[in-house]
């Protein structure tokens, strides 16, 4: 059967599992960063507070202070984890599409000149903030540190799909791309990345999360019913 990797833990209700599961392929969800908590002791007065990745949103209340004084709005990169803010019991204003550059193009139509708490990894890339540095006031906020993992004892699957940059560079520390073997990028930063590691033929999901990966592996993988790279 064909094995399959996705840097991402699933959960039960994961859409790439559900989509991928009429297929002949075996999944593999092993994210390829370790993550731990890195307390913060105030939170900046801003406007808004904008939030990476489910992750930045769990480490951010998990070390929240009950006299933290929060930010009137939540924005969120993309769906997943705007559904992670309104898990924790909190509305979320503006919602991206998961890519930072028409993301940004988006909030800044609403949030120019704003100051904006930016809650991320320790190796964040900011993406948000770099591309709006002149357009809002950003004030960045680690709350959590990322560290790649030794992935040499991962073997070779045939599909790799990678929901991150580090977890792209993890991977391929101690892999080489193998004949036949198709990686896919959960979104253009990603998609760079794999560029920047000498890694050949990615396919780009048309839409960021979990659902636009699913739906890239059916539309051009083999299982799908396109004929097996070579």
């Amino acid at each position: 059967m064909t094995t399959l990797l996705i840097t991402r833990e699933l959960q039960t209700d994961s859409p790439f599992r559900k989509l991928l599961q009429p297929y002949p392929v075996s999944i593999t969800g092993k994210p390829l960063v370790q993550f731990s908590p890195l307390p913060f002791e105030n939170l900046p007065a801003t406007d808004w507070i904008f939030f990476y990745s489910r992750t930045a949103v769990q480490f951010f209340f998990q070390n929240l202070k009950p006299d933290m004084v929060m930010p009137t709005k939540m924005a969120a990169l993309g769906e997943a984890t705007a559904g992670s803010i309104r898990a924790a019991g909190y509305q979320v204003h503006f919602t991206g599409n998961g890519e930072p550059v028409a993301t940004a193009a988006d909030f800044v139509k609403i949030a120019a000149g704003a100051k904006v708490l930016f809650p991320q990894a320790a190796h964040s890339r900011s993406s948000i903030e770099k591309i709006l540095h002149d357009s809002i006031r950003a004030v960045p906020l680690v709350v959590y540190d990322n560290q790649a993992i030794d992935c040499s004892d991962l073997p070779d699957y045939d599909l790799l799909a990678f929901t991150s940059p580090l977890n792209a560079g993890a991977y391929w520390k101690s892999h080489r791309q193998q004949p036949g073997q198709e990686v896919y990028a959960i979104g253009g930063t990603t998609a760079a990345a794999l560029a920047q590691l000498g890694i050949k033929n990615v396919v780009v999901a048309e839409k960021a999360g979990e659902e636009g990966l699913a739906l890239a592996i059916i539309k051009n993988s083999y299982i799908g019913g396109r004929q097996k790279r070579m």
